[in-house]
């Protein structure tokens, strides 16, 4: 779950920057947060890749390793729903 999350932080820090930048005007410490970010988590995604790799070096455990995935995704999301819920409400 969190190799899905990290592999996309680059992409997406990258387009949050640039958009701060060309769309507002901001740049310096408004946007160190997701400079950073698209650059450290290249490597956070490597290493979790190369983890994987290790800890799941069959087709059952890949499974596992998916299925506890999608659990945590989908933990995530209720998360995510009642945040929701209690937004809705106040």
């Amino acid at each position: 779950m969190i190799y899905g999350y990290e592999s996309q932080t680059p992409e997406v820090a990258g387009a949050k920057a640039s958009g701060l930048r060309s769309i507002y005007g901001i740049d310096g410490d408004g946007v160190t947060y997701f400079d950073l970010h698209g650059e450290l988590d290249v490597e956070h995604s490597r290493e979790l890749l190369a983890a994987i790799a290790e800890l799941a070096p069959n087709d059952e455990a890949l499974r596992q390793a998916e299925a506890g995935a999608s659990a945590g995704a989908t933990a995530l999301w209720s998360l995510l729903d009642g945040v929701a819920r209690v937004r809705d409400i106040c």
